[in-house]
């Protein structure tokens, strides 16, 4: 392994300046190119070999005629040839090697047109996943499943994390493209079109996000009333996300009897004294009965937790 070394870098194709610079500087200090491969979020494993430290020029190339004469094109210029990757093709020749008139490379318009189709076969993708999960959250909020106990949650959080996920990649991609497409489009009569293309993109971003911010604090909406009484309470719930908390004065053999009648969502309800010590901590999925009874063991105050997602139906607490 001494022979070979594996580095992890990020270049999207907006910056292949910066990814055929880093290419040269490591072939300067004695590390050719091998292979690249694809790893998650993009990031590229680039293998290298150890080779005689030279001032080698890396390139990218868009191939648009493909086959072999397009690759015999630029090995009768000395070019050589290493392989295909993410839409372009790779080559290198010695810096002392190339002339100062040499251009055989794609022109700034072959490029432009191969980013814009880069970018279409990336965004989409991660716009449909935005979109039908922002529908997928509207459909199951409104048959009020997606709260309904743990299962519920683990959906709910899945929904979130990929909405928002999906965001953020949107927002980068859309961001490094521009750049490109700018810089390629800025000589020629599209570099107008790109900045009106990219205004429209932008303002698409922002309304999925505030799609998504509506939907969060919709999800997480309440909606309950408490009756309190003087040796306990209730609570009557179309939807309860949050936490509810009462405290009783209470003796030794005192009992604390919590009935539910919960028809959706997630509760649970924490009894602890004035220390902070847990006597019973149970979700309604997890009582065997209509109503649990707690036993006080000591003179004191203690406190009744109660904790909601999503949470529909009734609670009854009362101290005897």
């Amino acid at each position: 392994m001494k022979d070979k070394k594996i580095t992890f870098k990020y270049f999207s194709i907006a910056e292949y300046e910066k990814e055929e610079a880093y290419l040269r500087k490591m072939h300067q200090q004695g590390w050719k190119l091998v292979k690249i491969s694809l790893r998650y979020l993009y990031v590229r494993a680039y293998i290298f070999e150890k080779c005689q430290p030279e001032d080698v020029i890396y390139r990218t190339d868009y191939d648009q005629t493909g086959g072999d004469a397009y690759i015999q094109m630029f090995a009768d210029c000395g070019w050589e040839y290493l392989f295909d990757f993410d839409e372009s093709s790779y080559f290198r020749k010695k810096k002392e090697d190339i002339a100062e008139d040499e251009d055989i490379f794609c022109d700034d318009a072959s490029r432009l047109a191969m980013v814009r189709r880069v970018f279409k076969a990336r965004y989409i993708p991660y716009l449909t996943l935005c979109v039908s999960d922002i529908i997928f959250w509207i459909g199951l909020d409104s048959l009020i499943y997606m709260g309904s106990g743990k299962s519920g949650l683990i959906i709910t959080t899945i929904l979130w994390i990929t909405i928002l996920l999906a965001l953020l990649y949107l927002g980068v991609l859309t961001m490094q493209f521009y750049k490109c497409e700018k810089k390629l489009a800025e000589e020629t009569e599209a570099a107008e079109g790109v900045k009106y293309k990219y205004i429209g993109l932008a303002v698409l971003w922002v309304a999925l996000a505030l799609v998504t911010g509506i939907l969060i604090l919709y999800a997480n909406r309440s909606d309950y009333s408490v009756t309190d009484r003087d040796n306990g309470f209730s609570i009557e719930s179309k939807r309860m996300n949050t936490e509810l908390e009462r405290e009783y004065e209470a003796q030794k053999g005192d009992q604390i009897a919590i009935g539910h009648d919960i028809d959706d969502g997630y509760i649970e309800i924490t009894i602890e004294d004035s220390e902070g010590q847990v006597l019973a901590s149970q979700s309604y999925e997890d009582w065997s009965e209509d109503i649990q009874t707690i036993v006080v063991p000591k003179d004191g105050r203690y406190r009744i937790i109660c904790k909601g997602r999503h949470a529909r139906g009734s609670i009854q607490v009362n101290l005897e």
